[in-house]
């Protein structure tokens, strides 16, 4: 899709000089800027006259709660008043929301594909597996590396999953691609090797769902192919106080903060 593609390139600039940091780094730096530029959005996407109004009108019925609070019939009617305010709000910032959301779905998904596992550092092994459709077609599946990579395991196949698994040492940074064979068929899998961040992409299955289709980059296996997923073992990025997805957490954390310290700047309702 153009516009995640647009999303990724843009990334690819911004968040290259902190390639070899700490994720964190990287994570901060667009965790500000995208605080920001929504604080900027929303500004131009809402009434700020109207919100201010209806935010001073809340704020006079809560004193009016203070001031009538032993009369209950008349804390009923300011009740009813603060939530039909309260609902005039979320009305006048609904197209907002709705505008600012789709933005934060796209540079979700592309930083997801960066921020969720770590590249195989050079010189480290890791593992690849394939998951056939049935065990006839697993005794077939092949693969075949390039130059740069070893293999350390040959097949390993377990046909009560399905699933075979190779182990292979990786060599130089480079991104390769893992060639899988079954029959006369072929299928390929690119490996990113790299000390650096980047985008990518752990499996590539027989899934089209909408956001596997905005998420892959190598593609998705054909619907009659005799394998049904393809899956590099990456090293999985650390979580954030114990959460996971740890850059997620992080990310909308840092995000609110900065949104928050130039919302209250520009003294916006």
């Amino acid at each position: 899709m153009k516009m995640i593609k647009i999303i990724s390139e843009f990334f690819d600039i911004v968040l290259s000089p902190f390639a070899g940091m700490s994720p964190y780094a990287g994570l901060t730096a667009v965790s500000v800027v995208v605080g920001v530029v929504m604080v900027f959005l929303y500004r131009w996407t809402t009434d700020q006259e109207k919100l201010k109004k209806i935010r001073d009108q809340i704020k006079i019925h809560f004193l009016e709660v203070r001031l009538f609070k032993e009369d209950m019939a008349e804390m009923f009617t300011i009740q009813k008043d603060i939530m039909k305010e309260n609902l005039n709000y979320l009305r006048y910032t609904l197209k907002s929301a709705v505008l600012l959301i789709i933005p934060i779905i796209f540079i979700v998904i592309d930083l997801n594909a960066r921020y969720s596992y770590y590249p195989i550092r050079p010189g480290k092994s890791f593992v690849v597996s394939a998951t056939a459709g049935d065990t006839n077609s697993l005794e077939r599946i092949e693969l075949t590396l390039p130059e740069g990579l070893i293999m350390d395991v040959q097949a390993m196949r377990i046909p009560e999953e399905r699933r075979v698994s190779w182990q292979i040492s990786a060599g130089s940074s480079g991104i390769y691609n893992l060639t899988f064979h079954q029959g006369e068929k072929q299928y390929i899998h690119r490996v990113v090797i790299s000390n650096n961040i980047q985008r990518i992409q752990p499996e590539i299955n027989q899934q089209t769902d909408w956001i596997s289709y905005l998420t892959s980059m190598d593609g998705s296996l054909p619907s009659d192919s005799p394998i049904e997923a393809i899956r590099i073992e990456y090293p999985e990025q650390e979580g954030f106080f114990g959460l996971q997805p740890g850059w997620l957490y992080f990310f909308f954390l840092i995000s609110m903060i900065a949104g928050l310290a130039v919302k209250k700047f520009m003294k916006l309702a």
